[in-house]
């Protein structure tokens, strides 16, 4: 005779299993659905919120192996900016007082912006050299604050570019300067 037990438990480990499969195919669906630029603001997002959770491998997992900042230096590498705990002084520093991920959400303005848009905002890009943006590469722009809002943030790390290569986003160059954490 079977045991009915084991039958519902294995029924329940199943239907369990179908569960988190369809949670992840939601997930899946609702990203992929998102537009491009979309997708950049979500993943500039994530790096941000790094500043907030100290998690350094999320934020070095987010970088391009190869970094420029906006300033046109570089290129600095993913090892380089590991080796002088980059992660580790932004967390520091970038973040002043006791504030939430939710409280930037809420006080900061956040835009992305396109190659066009940029361009007309931003002229001065144009003349950096190792400034060679594609259609796929938008500027996170988050650093003023909205009206009646606290000031709690160092701004520098809240401007980058971030890019779209074979699917995956990568952090690309930063408007921090590395001088900082290395002088």
């Amino acid at each position: 005779m079977v045991d009915m037990k084991k039958i519902i438990f294995i029924v329940f480990i199943i239907l369990i299993s179908l569960l988190v499969l369809l949670v992840y195919i939601f997930q899946f669906f609702i990203y992929s659905n998102l537009s491009e630029k979309e997708q950049a603001r979500e993943f500039a997002l994530k790096v941000v919120e790094t500043y907030f959770t100290k998690d350094c491998a999320v934020f070095y997992n987010a970088l391009d192996d190869t970094i420029y900042t906006l300033e046109d230096e570089g290129p600095f590498t993913k090892s380089d900016l590991k080796n002088i705990g980059v992660c580790s002084k932004l967390s520091k520093q970038t973040v002043k007082g006791e504030h939430s991920f939710q409280d930037y959400i809420d006080s900061y303005d956040i835009r992305v912006l396109n190659n066009s848009e940029y361009e007309v905002e931003f002229p001065q890009f144009k003349n950096f050299q190792k400034f060679n943006l594609t259609q796929r590469d938008y500027l996170f722009t988050g650093s003023e604050v909205k009206e009646g809002k606290e000031n709690f943030m160092w701004t520098d790390p809240l401007s980058f570019v971030v890019k779209k290569r074979d699917n995956n986003w990568a952090f690309w160059k930063g408007s921090w300067s590395v001088s900082v954490f290395t002088g």
